[in-house]
């Protein structure tokens, strides 16, 4: 799973002073969420998906509950039953699959980086980590911050 969020564009278009909205992790994990629950929903398996996050994403505990909560809210039943345990966070230094996420984001961050300077991204690694498994990609493109945002303003009125 893989997930891209240009930080100047959150900062112009959706950034709040309070609330999920007061840094860009909030809606990252909603992201990653919501696209890992969606393919799921096609699968034919009764295994339970346990999502685990990076401790150090996230200032408050606080902010974390409250979009989980959010989200268990707003997504049909069929979907929310496919969560096992109640999300949480570790220490990235000490739960293994988070040092591989680690990995996985840093490759994805400089094959952006490059790609933004119109170079092409030819690497043997990052290649071979794209082959295992399914690749979701949840891309938060410019377009995708101004259509969220115009759909929150709609909620609001």
């Amino acid at each position: 799973m893989t997930l891209a969020v240009n930080g100047r564009a959150f900062d112009a278009i959706l950034k709040a002073s309070k609330g999920s909205l007061r840094n860009v992790y909030p809606l990252a994990i909603a992201a990653i969420t919501s696209k890992v629950l969606a393919h799921r929903t096609h699968e034919r398996t009764f295994e339970k998906l346990d999502f685990v996050f990076d401790q150090g994403i996230l200032s408050r505990q606080k902010d974390f509950d409250h979009a989980f909560e959010d989200m268990m809210i707003s997504l049909p039943k069929r979907v929310t039953s496919l969560i096992g345990k109640r999300p949480h966070m570790e220490d990235d230094l000490e739960f293994l699959p988070l040092q591989a996420s680690d990995l996985l984001a840093s490759y994805l961050r400089f094959k952006l980086s490059v790609e933004a300077r119109g170079e092409k991204f030819d690497c043997a690694i990052w290649k071979a980590l794209c082959k295992v498994g399914v690749n979701l990609d949840a891309f938060l493109t410019t377009n995708a911050l101004i259509d969220l945002r115009r759909r929150i303003e709609e909620k609001l009125r």
